[in-house]
């Protein structure tokens, strides 16, 4: 399984160019089953706020409500924050979906903030190199 950060889904959602087409891909991978995606209530609770606040709450609610069908949801532990504020990560809320997603056995982390994760034990990437390593 995967972890799909915050920026990967606003890509997605706003289609900022020139990240959209490999993040779009992505889900359409995890929708058509042939591979398993997942994120934490950290990261769509800041989707929604920054959707909400952008466009309005109706677009937000609507997209949350799809990517609730389409990913698995990634529980946030007690020890997750533990290990986060524990941690070298600079960003602590990257440390603590990292840790998340690490516990809820994903093995690739992709996002657009590639050094922000760089403490993480797993694999970080960006949506296109994620999918270029997938071919090979």
């Amino acid at each position: 399984m995967i972890f799909l950060d915050t920026d990967v889904l606003l890509d997605v959602a706003w289609q900022r160019d020139p990240w959209y087409i490999a993040a779009a891909d992505l889900l359409t991978l995890i929708h058509d089953g042939d591979l398993r995606g997942g994120t934490t209530p950290v990261v769509l609770t800041n989707v929604y706020y920054l959707l909400s606040r952008e466009n309005s709450e109706k677009v937000a609610t609507g997209f949350i409500s799809r990517l609730l069908l389409l990913l698995e949801f990634i529980p946030v532990e007690r020890t997750d924050y533990q290990l986060a504020f524990d941690s070298s990560f600079k960003d602590k809320e990257d440390a603590i979906n990292s840790y998340a997603a690490y516990s809820a056995g994903c093995t690739t982390i992709v996002t657009r903030n590639v050094r922000d994760f760089h403490p993480s034990t797993l694999a970080v990437m960006t949506a296109d190199e994620f999918l270029q390593h997938r071919l090979l």
